[in-house]
């Protein structure tokens, strides 16, 4: 039912750095687990929905964390690209197969035990709100990359490029 009823961002001047430590510095980060952040020098500032970009940071971490349970490393990468931001989640983790690939923004597929199959469903919804993108790049045994695109500008669109 939640993933019906994500509402319209709320825009407003968001600082991007503050959005992604309120995201991944207020979780818990399990032993063996290194994040490495490569901000850039620039302070990034963009319309859009604090809090959704919080709820979607949060659920790209949380999953790359989840899918090092040998430990490893995350990469949070910022970098702009003229009128767009580009947010990267890499993790060092178990990687997906091509079969799973394709179904990884699927509602209600999970590979987990106790998933329910919404989060990255819900996270690809509020990026499209947003009018931008959420791509994802995966090879198995070597990790896992989410690129998250979107507009400096509210009401611009990040368009397939």
């Amino acid at each position: 039912l939640y993933f019906t009823r994500i509402s319209a961002p709320a825009y407003s001047a968001v600082n991007l750095s503050r959005v992604l430590e309120s995201a991944v510095w207020g979780m818990a980060t399990p032993d063996g687990i290194t994040i490495v952040t490569e901000f850039g020098d620039e302070d990034v500032e963009l319309r859009a929905d604090h809090e959704q970009l919080v709820r979607v940071f949060a659920n790209l971490a949380e999953n790359a964390q989840e899918a090092m349970p040998e430990g490893g490393a995350l990469t949070i990468g910022v970098k702009t690209m003229g009128p767009l931001v580009e947010v990267t989640f890499a993790d060092t983790g178990t990687g997906m197969s091509p079969e799973e690939l394709e179904r990884v923004f699927d509602p209600l597929y999970t590979t987990k035990i106790k998933g329910t199959g919404l989060g990255l469903a819900v996270c690809q919804q509020i990026i499209a709100k947003h009018n931008g993108r959420l791509d994802v790049y995966s090879q198995a045994g070597v990790g896992t990359t989410f690129t998250v695109i979107l507009p400096l500008k509210a009401g611009d669109t990040a368009t397939n490029s």
